[in-house]
């Protein structure tokens, strides 16, 4: 069964400058959207309007993946073409495709832990990783996911 949903995403990365201190960088989206349940996973369909044009976003929440562990998956697309696919495997390490205005890039993931919990009208994850780009030092990064009816 389909229910209409809220939508909030918090990404949040430490990132150091050239003298070694960090800071944090903290992103926000709030949407509106569609929620299912079918076979223990959760789908959330929903659009970003973003400064570079309108996304359609899915978010999938797998409580225990084949490997018997959490994962969560996050695909954005434009005109129906993938730009962006986020798989996120509790202590695991995935290589994800980013489309940017200047080319296409690879991502890799190390996912530290993954939290969830549903409770009522509310869906709660938090996944905890490191982000690499090519052989830079990795950024320690948070992802909140907020869904509620």
């Amino acid at each position: 069964m389909k229910k209409d949903v809220e939508i909030k995403i918090t990404g949040t990365q430490e990132l150091k400058d050239e003298n070694g201190r960090i800071s944090k960088d903290e992103n926000k989206l709030l949407a509106t959207g569609e929620y299912t349940e079918e076979k223990g996973i959760h789908k959330i369909k929903f659009e970003e309007v973003t400064e570079e044009g309108v996304f359609n976003s899915v978010i999938k929440i797998s409580e225990k993946h084949i490997s018997g562990k959490p994962k969560l998956t996050f695909v954005r697309s434009s005109n129906k073409k993938i730009i962006a696919q986020m798989t996120y495997i509790c202590n695991e390490e995935t290589y994800n495709k980013y489309v940017t205005p200047v080319g296409e890039m690879v991502i890799n993931v190390e996912t530290k832990d993954i939290s969830f919990s549903k409770m009522d009208n509310q869906i709660n994850a938090l996944i905890k990783y490191n982000l690499g780009l090519g052989e830079g030092e990795k950024i320690k990064s948070r992802l909140h996911i907020e869904i509620k009816e």
